[in-house]
C-alpha cells in the first residue's frame, strides 16, 4: 500500500496543515491501494510563498542552468520509474507490462526521452 502524507515545499518534505486524507482505490478490486494527504488553503499559500521567493533567482538563471535542473529532475523520475509506473498501473487498472503498441512508454508518463535535444 502506498501512503503519501507529506508535501514537497521549498525543497523539503513537510506535513500538511490539516489531517484530511483521501483513499486511493484500485478500480479493478475496489480495495484501498493507498492514501494521500489532502491539501488545505494554508498548504497552497505556503507553496506559493516558496515559489515567489525562489522566482527572482530562478528568473536570472541561464539556459544551461535550467537544462541542468531539468536533467536532474529527469534523472530523479528515471530512478523511480518502476515504482511510479506500478502506481499508475494500479490506479488506472492497466497491465504493468507495456503492450507492443506502447513500447516502453507507460500511459500518462510525461517523459518519453531524456535528456531533451539541445
Amino acid at each position: 500500500m502506498r501512503n503519501h502524507h507529506q508535501f514537497y515545499i521549498n525543497g523539503q518534505w513537510v506535513a500538511p496543515a490539516g489531517d484530511s486524507r483521501l483513499d486511493v482505490i484500485n478500480p479493478a478490486t475496489e480495495a484501498v491501494a493507498g492514501s494521500i494527504a489532502m491539501g488545505a488553503a494554508a498548504d497552497v499559500e505556503r507553496a506559493v510563498a516558496a515559489a515567489r521567493a525562489a522566482f527572482p533567482a530562478f528568473s536570472q538563471s541561464t539556459r544551461e542552468e535550467r537544462l541542468d535542473l531539468l536533467a536532474r529532475i529527469g534523472a530523479a523520475y528515471k530512478a523511480r520509474f518502476k515504482d511510479m509506473a506500478e502506481a499508475i498501473c494500479e490506479e488506472r487498472v492497466r497491465p504493468s507490462r507495456p503492450s507492443p503498441v506502447q513500447g516502453r512508454r507507460v500511459p500518462g508518463w510525461p517523459i518519453s526521452t531524456w535528456p531533451p535535444p539541445h
